[in-house]
């Protein structure tokens, strides 16, 4: 039998059988296609030896005026700066809209236990935190008999583990306390800026709130005295419950005892005073000495209705541009910060809405301002706009936020937004779609993807600044750092295949692409992210399945090199080490 040369096209082809795919590849994995051939994927390597805290959203490279380059890295708890190969916390303070830092003075501590780390905060009024904040202590006094010093504490940054009521949190202090003392002392809570949560999740039904008052991660302590199946309480009498310790339980709640719910209004400690037994519908019970007394002051119960504004569903993102030497940060759906790389004391300075020369807050004055509420923000090129997307209809206001609204400053202005016949700001809102989800800049313009469309913003001079064209429908992208560009052209991953945008939109053929979506979490797309390599040119999307919380898998689209390959060039890869939460380009 003769010999013949057999020739596989470049590319895997998941869409027909394996017995159908013939010449072609069925499967891969950390392997690439180059010259009509397979080849090993090259390895990584790690500029730093540090470990980054959180997940990795979004990465920019900028210069400064004297050619020191910079990557600014925001995650869901940080925005980093790398620079000569260290990592610089730039994570801006919490502050009001008009710039003021949001602190906590007067704030006590209380050590739960001798046997574990966890200490409890108390501060004078509401403070607005959730669980996996940031937060910095500074001018502490501790209380006396914890056997901790207040160097553990002073300047030192702490995540939030649990939020028990609304004046109250939780955190792990460096050493362990000595002894259990009561709160006391005193200290100023300073909060990070809050991003948003690891990855993205339902925001209805059962996922959104406490289910059978079981409440994760919950202040508890233990009866001291047992109680009967009646209205008293224990140790003989009839007002209050003893328990070990209340220290941490906010003045006035409700605590679950097994299956019943007892509410108090004051605190002698360790006792809850003038309570109320089986509150909310539930019975009287026995309750046994040195049973779990949970704090349930926030417990939302069976058919209780459930506050929507605090339910967060998408992932903590940023949107990083930069204008000039200066980085523009903003938090998805929050607010935008400035960081400016050209002043001395740069890399101890924090990104700030109130950088001289570079505000971001409102002027309470004047009105004068950048919105407080936007999906995403970007700086336009050559004509240097701050454009935010999704953004307020009144500013200042997050209560007006509308997903399809655009508003863009005055040129070369980033913080004056007041539309005006002598100025170049303005204001748009797009049609085709319930938000817009991301925009890059393009060759020639910019292009904003809805959840359903696709739209081009080009600079047209006065009087509307900036035009507008629809030209895309039922193409819209699923994630906002699910769309790349290159070479004039953008492609994307939207919620039902690939597309690609060269002057038309067009739907690309795509050999995985059942494959791909058959395992996608869609529900997870603002997770998607991705990234360009032109060196193979090669278009790479990482994206999570349905059996992992981050992204578990890749698909990459060889631009270059499948143009007469049927249903195109793609390959695939879940190895763990070449996955990304995002992509660096500079």
């Amino acid at each position: 039998m003769a010999l013949f040369e057999l020739t596989l096209s470049p590319g895997i082809d998941k869409q027909t059988t394996p017995v159908g795919a013939i010449n072609r590849w069925i499967d891969s994995d950390n392997v690439r296609f180059r010259y009509g051939l397979p080849e090993k994927v090259g390895g990584w390597a790690s500029l730093l030896t540090d470990t980054i805290c959180g997940v990795a959203r979004q990465q920019h490279a900028f210069v400064d005026l004297e050619g020191n380059r910079y990557v600014a890295i925001g995650t869901d708890k940080f925005l980093l700066l790398y620079f000569e190969g260290q990592l610089h916390d730039i994570t801006p303070f919490r502050t009001d809209n008009a710039g003021a830092q949001i602190t906590f003075t007067s704030s006590t501590l209380a050590t739960n236990s001798t046997s574990v780390k966890t200490c409890t905060i108390t501060t004078t009024s509401a403070h607005d935190l959730i669980e996996g904040d940031m937060i910095v202590l500074n001018s502490v006094t501790l209380p006396g008999g914890t056997g901790l010093s207040a160097s553990d504490f002073e300047d030192k940054l702490f995540q939030v583990l649990t939020v028990p009521t609304n004046t109250t949190f939780t955190i792990n202090s460096l050493n362990q306390a000595t002894g259990a003392v009561s709160t006391g002392g005193s200290m100023i809570v300073e909060p990070y800026e809050s991003v948003g949560p690891a990855q993205q999740t339902y925001g209805y039904g059962f996922g959104i709130s406490t289910y059978g008052g079981v409440l994760s991660g919950a202040l508890a302590n233990t009866l001291n005295g047992a109680l009967a199946a009646n209205t008293s309480g224990n140790n003989g009498s009839s007002t209050e419950i003893t328990l070990a310790s209340t220290a941490g339980f906010p003045p006035v709640g409700t605590v679950a005892i097994g299956d019943e719910l007892i509410t108090y209004t004051g605190i002698t400690s360790p006792k809850l005073t003038g309570i109320g037994r089986a509150a909310n519908g539930t019975t009287t019970a026995v309750h046994n000495n040195g049973v779990v007394v949970t704090n349930a002051t926030d417990y939302s119960g069976w058919g209780s209705a459930v506050e929507a504004s605090g339910v967060t569903l998408e992932p903590g993102l940023w949107s990083l541009s930069n204008f000039g030497q200066v980085l523009v940060a903003t938090v998805a759906n929050g607010k935008t910060f400035t960081w400016n790389s050209g002043i001395a004391a740069r890399l101890s300075t924090r990104a700030s809405t109130l950088t001289t020369g570079f505000k971001t807050a409102i002027n309470t004055t004047t009105d004068v301002g950048n919105p407080t509420a936007s999906r995403l923000t970007l700086i336009s090129p050559t004509t240097r706009h701050l454009i935010h997307f999704g953004t307020e209809t009144d500013i200042g206001d997050t209560t007006t936020q509308d997903n399809m609204f655009i508003r863009f400053s005055d040129q070369e202005a980033i913080n004056n937004y007041t539309i005006q016949a002598t100025n170049t700001a303005g204001s748009q809102r797009l049609q085709d779609g319930t938000k817009i989800v991301g925009s890059i800049v393009a060759k020639e313009n910019i292009l904003v993807w809805t959840d359903n469309a696709l739209y081009t913003m080009k600079f047209v001079g006065a009087p509307f600044t900036f035009g507008f064209e629809q030209v895309g429908t039922n193409c819209g992208l699923i994630g906002k750092n699910a769309a790349i560009e290159i070479d004039g052209v953008a492609y994307w991953m939207s919620n039902n295949g690939f597309f690609a945008y060269d002057g038309t939109v067009n739907s690309l053929s795509c050999s995985v692409e059942d494959y791909v979506y058959n395992d996608f979490d869609t529900t997870k797309g603002q997770q998607v992210y991705a990234g360009i390599n032109n060196l193979y040119t090669e278009v790479v999307w990482y994206y999570p399945t349905a059996s992992s919380e981050f992204n578990n898998r890749y698909v990459v689209h060889n631009y270059g090199e499948g143009k007469d390959i049927p249903m195109g060039n793609w390959y695939t890869g879940t190895n763990s080490n070449s996955i990304r939460t995002t992509w660096w380009i500079l």
